[in-house]
């Protein structure tokens, strides 16, 4: 009978050691659970800031990659401008100063060519300096030509024509313009940029064979009866001066 009861303590001693060492192993197991839920929720937390912090890395360089964008257009979109170049103080004072005005970008700009592009330099008829339109974005502009009527001599304002180099064919168009005596200008539409200058149209046309109709004779034909020749006399230069230096040679003649 005290051996009996000597067992049941034993085994519920047992029993109560075994509950003991069960609970803690599922505590055990539990902590073990907790913390890796933990450090899974910590990495995905890591990521996605990881993602977001890329987003608006991304996002900022789009932006500043629009605004420069937006800068160059800005920059290169045409707008009602106006540009000039003063030749006053140039090595030859034909023309005093050349202007544009129209639908262009904000680079566009007027260069002198005079001796610094020998082929316009030097140009048959040429009156004044050539001029060069640079510009990334050109749609259409007046071009205006202020003249020194102190430096026409014997050319008729009238007979100034604009020429435009074509670059791609090597070769000069006349450009249909129009002249204001008063302002002693000669303007014209342009659509076009490169080289621009003012030239004789009676010369030119002449060289080349074209009609001369529409331009002012600069000659004067003078006959002599006595002597029975004609001589041509550019315009400007007094008929009375060669009678007179004729009548002197004739006198000279007779001594």
């Amino acid at each position: 009978m005290k051996n009996t009861m000597v067992e049941k303590k034993v085994r519920k001693i047992f029993e109560l050691a075994m509950a003991i060492v069960l609970m803690a192993a599922f505590a055990s197991c539990g902590n073990d659970a907790s913390q890796e839920d933990s450090q899974i929720e910590s990495s995905s937390l890591q990521e996605a800031e990881a993602v977001e912090s890329a987003e608006e890395a991304q996002s900022q360089t789009d932006s500043e990659e629009s605004a420069e964008s937006e800068t160059e257009t800005e920059e290169s979109e045409a707008e009602e401008l106006v540009r000039g170049i003063d030749l006053s103080n140039a090595e030859v004072t034909e023309v005093l100063k050349v202007a544009i005005s129209g639908n262009f970008s904000q680079s566009t700009s007027l260069e002198n060519l005079y001796n610094v592009n020998v082929y316009h330099t030097d140009l048959l008829g040429r009156f004044g300096c050539p001029i060069e339109i640079h510009s990334d974005n050109f749609e259409e502009a007046v071009i205006v030509f202020e003249y020194n009527p102190d430096e026409l001599y014997a050319l008729p304002c009238e007979n100034l024509i604009i020429l435009h180099y074509d670059e791609e064919n090597d070769h000069y168009d006349i450009v249909e313009s129009k002249l204001n005596e008063e302002e002693h200008t000669i303007g014209a539409q342009i659509t076009e940029t490169g080289v621009y200058m003012l030239t004789n149209g009676y010369q030119w046309c002449s060289f080349w064979g074209l009609d001369v109709s529409q331009f002012t004779s600069p000659q004067t034909i003078y006959t002599d009866s006595d002597y029975r020749f004609e001589i041509t006399i550019p315009q400007g230069i007094a008929i009375t001066l060669v009678t007179d230096y004729l009548k002197a040679v004739q006198n000279l003649g007779r001594v």
